[in-house]
């Protein structure tokens, strides 16, 4: 995120992490896997996912509880570290 990106927050708060991918089991399996650092007992029932008209690419929104701005900046990183990952939002 870039300081021009930057809105102001009141934390803690619950924010919508949306994330976009090519859609393959890798992709999920590693948001997935990255998010479980963050969000305490993840189930598929706190995110939603979306299919591109396609069916190329694949968008999960999870909604994560945020103590503070750095907590979304370290997730946000290593969302987009991840090899199959083409957006975080």
């Amino acid at each position: 995120m870039t300081e021009t990106a930057k809105t102001p927050s009141i934390y803690p708060c619950v924010f919508p992490v949306k994330i976009i991918g090519q859609c393959c089991d890798e992709f999920e399996s590693n948001v997935l896997a990255v998010m479980k650092n963050y969000v305490e007992d993840l189930s598929p029932s706190q995110f939603g996912r979306r299919l591109s008209q396609g069916g190329k690419y694949l968008s999960l929104t999870i909604n994560v509880f945020a103590q503070d701005r750095e907590y979304i900046e370290k997730l946000y990183a290593e969302l987009k570290a991840q090899e199959k990952v083409i957006m975080v939002i």
